[in-house]
């Protein structure tokens, strides 16, 4: 099997914005506002409790400011709901707040399960079943065991840390100082978690608990497939550092390929932006969150341009992601952007 260079651009975010708004949606005005929206006057706390200058406009460009650093993207080792603000965008957790303002905005509603839990025992039993049709990014079938797999991992407080405690605390059964890195067939969470088949998954806790659809959005039930640790335990040491270290070549971050466990090879860009790595006729392009700043359309659409065509330049291929069906059943894990209007195109550059 023949892997290709999987290239990754500093400047994704100029590509991704350039596509939104190539795609029809509605002109950034000064202040961040939207043309397609009302005229909203931009202040502090302008979105508590309702939506900011609204737009029925499909497309345009989705700008995240945070005050602080993220604690972790890691949907299974995070805290901060300003983290939790940014998973919705690219994980499918059992449950999650309904994408409304106000109070409405605070109720679980199914995401990756197709409904609320179902409680039984005096509510120390809950079961949910998973929507059919969900996908990695791979076209790899997402099953129940991912989930179970997921919420394992995220009991292991050593390697993450800062997440939650709750399923720690509420499972049944679950062995102190738990880690799903030393125990490879989930034997120790066998009493508190159980997938009878593919698309049902059932959680049993030690005390009765009844809103436990409030666990079940955590981000931590947003699945991960076990065959990464599969793939990690059939690692040697040396083909471990090979990733961790790298390697020389024209990028600036270079990992081998291991082609035995398909895994490919990877280039990483770094700052100043720009796609030359030790290449002429290419352009040094200023950091990405320059031109952001501007909110100017205009140059963001020319920064994506000037990159896409000099990535093909390289020979490299630019593929679109068709976000089309991230309503309902979806692939998880970062192929489909949940919440964008359907039928946004989003660019990004691989090879």
């Amino acid at each position: 099997m023949r892997w290709n260079r999987i290239t990754t651009v500093t400047a994704v975010s100029a590509a991704v914005a350039l596509s939104l708004v190539a795609c029809g949606g509605p002109k950034a005005t000064p202040g961040g506002g939207s043309s397609g929206g009302s005229s909203a006057k931009a202040e502090f706390n302008a979105a508590v409790g309702k939506n900011f200058n609204p737009s029925d406009k499909k497309g345009g460009t989705l700008r995240m400011a945070i005050t602080e650093q993220w604690d972790s993207t890691d949907p299974g080792d995070t805290y901060y709901g300003l983290s939790w603000n940014l998973v919705r965008n690219y994980v499918r957790p059992l449950m999650t707040f309904k994408a409304v303002p106000g109070a409405e905005g605070a109720k679980p509603v199914p995401d990756l399960a197709e409904a609320p839990g179902v409680p039984s025992d005096n509510a120390k039993t809950w079961t949910y079943k998973l929507r059919k049709g969900v996908k990695f990014e791979d076209g790899t079938p997402v099953t129940s065991k991912d989930v179970k797999y997921a919420v394992a991992r995220s009991l292991d407080k050593a390697t993450l840390p800062n997440g939650p405690t709750y399923f720690n605390d509420f499972l049944l059964d679950v062995p102190k100082g738990y880690s799903v890195y030393k125990d490879k067939t989930l034997a120790g969470v066998a009493k508190a978690i159980e997938t009878p088949d593919d698309q049902t998954i059932v959680f049993h806790l030690n005390k009765p608990f009844a809103s436990f659809d409030y666990f079940a959005q955590l981000p931590s039930t947003a699945p991960v497939p076990q065959r990464v640790a599969q793939v990690l335990a059939q690692m040697s040491q040396a083909q471990k550092i090979s990733l961790l270290h790298g390697a020389g070549g024209a990028y600036v971050g270079n990992t081998p390929a291991i082609p035995a466990l398909c895994i490919p090879a990877l280039g990483l860009e770094d700052g100043p932006a720009g796609v030359g790595e030790n290449l002429n006729g290419v352009t040094q392009l200023p950091a990405p969150v320059a031109v952001a700043a501007t909110w100017n359309v205009d140059a963001e659409t020319q920064y994506g341009q000037l990159v896409g065509s000099e990535e093909g330049g390289k020979g490299a291929s630019v593929k679109h992601i068709d976000s089309s069906d991230n309503q309902g059943s979806g692939s998880s894990m970062g192929t489909k952007l949940r919440g964008l209007p359907k039928g946004t195109k989003v660019k990004i550059t691989v090879k």
